[in-house]
């Protein structure tokens, strides 16, 4: 979906958003916004009070997912693309009848980047087994209590991604 605002000099703002909630909760949306110092959409929703409206129009597009479609479920995501994803592994856990696994590689700058990290790891623990969510930093500011990658390589061609990690542990980092 779009939201449309006015950043700080009072134009028009358009810019697209993946809720995450599901079709099945109805009458309401959630959004995850990343809120950055000089971001034109970011002023409009610090000026936001409780009460005001918000301009919205969509869904776009249709993503068709069908359950038990396949085994496994393999996910990739970087920063704010956590949103589709999150979306996506929630309705397949969700879902009673699917018993799809979902593996998930999430990646960001720093460990404070991590988004929809608690909600992450609620699933990974009410599921285990079906997912699985693995975490990946480019730097390490501050000590962390979990096992994390880097991200050394990647390699993509048509039929394949591979991955070349160097793993750290909480002991090494």
């Amino acid at each position: 979906m779009s939201c449309r605002g006015k950043d700080s000099v009072g134009e028009d703002v358009v810019k697209p958003y993946t809720p995450t909630t599901l079709d099945s909760d109805v009458g309401y949306f959630e959004l995850v916004i990343k809120m950055y110092p000089q971001g034109r959409m970011s002023h409009h929703f610090r000026e936001l009070q409780e009460g005001d409206y918000l301009a919205v129009k969509g869904p776009k597009g249709r993503f068709k997912y069908q359950p038990n479609q396949v085994k496994a479920f393999g996910m990739l995501a970087g920063g704010t693309g956590i949103t589709p994803m999150f979306q996506v592994a929630r309705a397949i856990m969700e879902n009673s009848k699917d018993k799809t696994n979902v593996s998930l590689i999430y990646a960001n700058v720093t460990f404070e980047d991590i988004l929809l990290k608690e909600e992450l790891d609620n699933l990974a623990k009410s599921f285990p087994g079906r997912f699985k969510v693995y975490y990946v930093l480019n730097q390490v500011l501050t000590p962390v209590k979990l096992s994390v990658c880097f991200l050394v390589s990647l390699s993509c061609s048509f039929r394949t991604i591979i991955f070349t990690f160097i793993h750290l542990t909480a002991n090494e980092a």
